[in-house]
């Protein structure tokens, strides 16, 4: 939502795979389906920014679907 969702669409259109994380899945999925419906690449994973443990293996989850992330 916000700046993240339009952070996302635009590093999108400017050809990078996106990954958005966010504890509301349903609101990234949305930005998902028009970042895709525009030709673009992206991801949805969930994380709680309060848990470690989430933060930590949404981590791990994004590594592995972009191979190396750079922002």
């Amino acid at each position: 939502m916000g700046i993240g969702a339009a952070t996302a669409r635009r590093l999108a259109q400017d050809g990078a795979t996106v990954i958005i994380a966010d504890v509301d899945d349903q609101a990234g999925e949305v930005v998902r389906r028009e970042i895709i419906d525009g030709g673009g690449v992206a991801h949805v994973l969930p994380v709680d920014l309060l848990d470690s443990d989430s933060i930590r293996e949404m981590g791990e989850k994004a590594a592995g679907l972009a191979g190396r992330l750079h922002g």
